[in-house]
């Protein structure tokens, strides 16, 4: 079943030269959307410059923007799929693109040279988002300038009215720049504008922990149930635990060995191909998130549950697979040995 997103269309070509990789996660680097329901998600993050669109597809006369796109799924407080995920963009500010465009790998940003900005205005949509995460307990200093580290964050958000300095800002940015006019009339300024933020960050949905993911979406809904739920619904990146037993895990020793049953040899196999698509690494929670999805793929729901939890829930077994690769853990990363 396809996923319908909305995708930024004919955006313009980013600038030929940028200046390299900024640092988007530090307290200096902000100096200043669109409607989502309130509710709980799973969400992961790109950078893209996306331009508006009308109801019927066609590009908005509302020039595109810098903008961080959260793809929103909706869960329940288990990590639970509650249907199709959302693409919600979340503007940089209306002049963030002359100082700042994507990295190449869409995680980040990079600075053109000579921008005008050294920063991005803290009262932007995106400066209030991440602002409303670190409030809600993102870990300091765990954000640069990957978002790869937040993919899979489980979070509850609610739409707040923005912040009368934001507004005035915005009322005269769209005078200045004629925006009313543009779209074909007088700008509303007395209707409330909202703004979405993070009012929690839910427990079980953590990537820097090795928890959260992103939920199966085609999965069907769990069944309604009358005694006590034995644990949440498996979903990507965080498969719940089988209601065995598991044996002791191997010292890792073992896999370099030779890695002989099917379980482990499955794990080996589904490992080996994200490492082949990320042969420099990623993060750990990143090769979890995709050795799932690729040991169910392959083997089906079963095989890759037990795979999950035999072989990457832990650091040490993991380090057995990943051993017999060339890879290892380092800190939140899987790298290539030295």
């Amino acid at each position: 079943m396809p996923v319908a997103r909305r995708v930024a269309a004919a955006p313009p070509p980013p600038p030929p030269q940028s200046g390299g990789s900024v640092t988007f996660g530090g307290e200096g680097f902000f100096s200043g959307g669109l409607g989502l329901p309130e509710g709980n998600y799973a969400v992961t993050f790109s950078t893209q410059m996306f331009q508006p669109t009308k109801a019927d597809g066609t590009a908005s006369r509302t020039p595109a923007f810098l903008a961080v796109m959260g793809t929103f799924y909706p869960i329940d407080a288990q990590g639970n799929s509650l249907g199709e995920p959302t693409d919600h963009p979340l503007s940089c500010g209306s002049q963030a693109s002359e100082s700042f465009v994507p990295s190449a790998d869409g995680k980040g940003f990079d600075a053109i040279p000579n921008g005008k900005a050294q920063g991005m205005w803290n009262l932007s949509a995106f400066g209030i988002f991440y602002d409303s995460l670190k409030n809600a307990g993102l870990p300091p200093g765990l954000v640069t300038n990957d978002f790869s580290v937040l993919d899979g964050v489980w979070v509850h958000t609610q739409n707040i009215p923005e912040p009368e300095e934001k507004r005035e800002f915005s009322k005269r940015a769209r005078a200045k720049t004629g925006a009313a006019a543009m779209q074909g009339g007088q700008e509303d300024d007395s209707r409330t504008r909202t703004v979405t933020v993070v009012t929690e960050i839910l427990e079980g949905g953590k990537p820097w922990e090795g928890t959260g993911g992103i939920p199966d979406v085609d999965a069907p809904a769990p069944p309604v149930q009358t005694a006590p739920k034995p644990g949440p619904r498996a979903v990507a990146g965080r498969p719940a635990a089988r209601a065995v037993v598991a044996p002791p895990p191997p010292p890792p020793a073992a896999a370099g060995e030779g890695i002989e049953d099917d379980v482990a040899q499955a794990a080996l196999n589904a490992c080996s191909e994200v490492l082949s698509t990320k042969p420099n690494g990623l993060t750990k929670v990143a090769l979890k998130t995709a050795a799932f999805t690729a040991a169910k793929k392959t083997y089906g729901d079963d095989v890759a549950q037990a795979v999950m939890s035999d072989w990457l829930q832990s650091d040490e077994t993991l380090n057995g697979v990943l051993d017999e690769l060339g890879y290892t853990i380092s800190g939140l990363m899987v790298k290539v040995k030295a």
